[in-house]
């Protein structure tokens, strides 16, 4: 909390850093954003609470969600997705297949606009999702 404190001051920004359960950000949140972004957080949960963040995420949000996911579709997240596996059994971090992210998604009654895998190298994927129209 302190580090975001302390990047907001150092970049001028408005508004304000909350902590609080982002599982419930549509009654947290004074007003909602054009923007919600998760990064580094949601892949640690199962799919049905991924779904339950997703529509958090999308009650907050005036007309985007951004979240990043660890993706098996690229050779790092295939060889990533491994040796967790290995090594823990059953990884703590959760990989998802374009299809599960699509149906995901889907499911919080969110248009999918985007995959992108940050690059073959990386283990990690940034989805961009968009509320229907009039449901803004």
């Amino acid at each position: 909390m302190r580090a975001a404190d302390q990047m907001h001051h150092g970049l001028h920004a408005e508004g304000a850093i909350l902590r609080d359960d982002a599982f419930h950000l549509g009654d947290i949140l004074p007003q909602s954003a054009e923007l919600v972004a998760s990064i580094r957080f949601a892949y640690y949960f199962d799919r049905e609470a991924r779904g339950d963040l997703l529509r958090s995420f999308a009650c907050a949000s005036e007309r985007y969600v951004l979240v990043e996911y660890k993706t098996r579709e690229t050779l790092k997240g295939r060889i990533a997705e491994f040796r967790h596996k290995r090594k823990h059994g059953k990884s703590i971090k959760r990989f998802c297949n374009h299809r599960d992210i699509l149906k995901e998604v889907e499911q919080a009654g969110l248009h999918c606009v985007r995959i992108v895998p940050i690059a073959e190298f990386s283990d990690r994927a940034f989805v961009l999702a968009e509320k229907p129209s009039g449901s803004q």
